[in-house]
Order: structure tokens, then C-alpha cells, then sequence
């Protein structure tokens, strides 16, 4: 099922070999451009939301998010100074609500999504921020962090 924020959004690619997507033998392209396509579509149309709403939480208000961030990061023991890395970072909601979990944090995201990047930059200015693939973080000035977190990568 995909969320309120992807309604109107091209079908899933079909691709043969992974379960549940190999019905239509005419589509060429391949999941990880679909989803490309799709989060870029997303951050467009949704570029005004706040990012948690962008990010696929809509169905949590802004709080409520904060607290769901609070009770993640808790096993993490977050200190000053640490530098985090986010793949996958969408429009930064979980690196803006780690800035407010820990405003002492270094933070740095990742996503193949250049507007959702865009939008990222906006809600985490201090943050660092890279458009490139996860597999690959040369884009990224150091490799170095205490914490790395993918919370949700799509593989294709």
C-alpha cells in the first residue's frame, strides 16, 4: 500500500526475479529509478509539509514524531559532539528530530533523491548532506561516524 503522500504516483515497476514483480514484461525500468522518481515526485508536490510529512509520517503529528525519535535514539546514548550519518535521509525529519533530541549532534544525511535533499538542507541547515547512493559515500567529505543509521532504504 503506498502512503497518502504517494497517491498518483506511477505504479510499482514490475521486475522479474523479486516476488511480486514481474507482471508487466513491457516496463524496462528498474525499482531503485521508480523509487527515485517516486520520492522526487513526492518532495515536489509535499515540498511545503513539514518533514516528517515528506519523509512518509503523515499519519503522526509533529510531537508525536518527536517523541517516536526520543524513544528510538534512547538506546543510541546520543552524547555532545557525536557525528551521525543518515542514508537514506529523505527531507531530514529524523536528523531535525535528533537536533532536538541532542542539539550538540553532527549531523550528515545521504539520499539518491536530490529534492528530498533539497528539502533536507532546509530542515537541518547545519547539517551536512550529500545526494549519492548509500552503497557509495565518497560523496561524503569524511567516513567517520559514530552512528550510522538507514532507517528506511529501498534496494533496487
Amino acid at each position: 500500500m503506498l502512503d497518502q503522500g504517494t497517491e498518483g504516483a506511477a505504479p510499482a515497476p514490475q521486475h522479474g526475479g523479486i516476488a511480486g514483480w514481474g507482471a508487466d514484461p513491457g516496463l524496462a525500468e528498474a525499482p531503485s529509478r521508480w523509487w527515485k522518481r517516486t520520492w522526487n515526485d513526492k518532495a515536489r508536490r509535499l515540498g511545503g509539509q513539514p518533514a516528517h510529512v515528506v519523509d512518509g509520517n503523515h499519519f503522526l503529528t509533529e510531537a508525536q514524531y518527536q517523541a517516536l525519535v526520543r524513544r528510538v535514539t534512547a538506546p543510541l546514548h546520543v552524547q555532545p559532539g557525536q557525528r551521525i550519518l543518515e542514508c537514506g535521509c529523505g527531507a531530514g525529519a529524523f536528523l531535525q528530530a535528533l537536533r532536538s533530541v541532542e542539539p550538540q549532534l553532527q549531523l550528515a544525511g545521504v539520499d539518491v533523491c536530490e529534492p528530498m535533499v533539497d528539502l533536507a538542507r532546509r530542515s537541518v541547515a547545519d547539517a551536512t548532506f550529500a545526494v549519492c547512493d548509500a552503497q557509495d559515500l565518497t560523496a561524503i567529505p569524511s567516513s567517520s561516524f559514530d552512528q550510522p543509521t538507514a532507517r528506511t532504504l529501498h534496494e533496487g
